[in-house]
This record gives C-alpha cells, structure tokens and sequence, in this order.
C-alpha cells in the first residue's frame, strides 16, 4: 500500500484507515490492487503522477509537491466545511 501512495491515517472512528498522502483518497478493500483503483478514483493524483521514483526525489521535487499536496488538502476541507 505504501508503494501506492497510502499512508496509516486513523480517526477515532477508523483506526485502521489508509489513505493516499497526497491526493487523501481513502477507503482501500482489503483485496483491492491499490495502484488500480487509485489511478481509476484520483488519475490526477500528483503522487501517481510524479515522473520520478519517490525514492529519487530531491528536496526541492519534494518541496514542490508538498506546496501542491497542501492545495489539494485545503481545497478538500474548504469544501467540506462549505457543505
């Protein structure tokens, strides 16, 4: 799963959920093939969408892709909060 982008996010309600570090896509079957269905729920994700191995980032590669990550992640909350 990490492989796929998924890191370990619990709640108090879900303490074993995983979910994309970038993109925050979430809910994972346990049998699922997580590079398929990320591609298939979030083909825009920056992190599948990166041109290099993540373990070949610079600090400025990753730099840039936090700045965008956190985009995504407050656009998702603003949104949230706005519904």
């Amino acid at each position: 799963m990490a492989k796929a982008g998924s890191v370990h996010c619990p709640s108090e309600n879900e303490p074993d959920v995983a979910c994309c570090f970038f993109c925050v896509l979430e809910g994972w079957e346990p049998d699922a093939n997580q590079f398929t269905e990320h591609s298939k729920c979030s083909p825009n994700c920056g992190f599948l969408t990166m041109k290099k191995d993540f373990t070949e980032l610079t600090v400025a590669d990753y730099c840039l892709m936090e700045k965008e990550r956190l985009k995504v992640y407050l656009r998702k909350v603003c949104h949230k909060k706005m519904a």
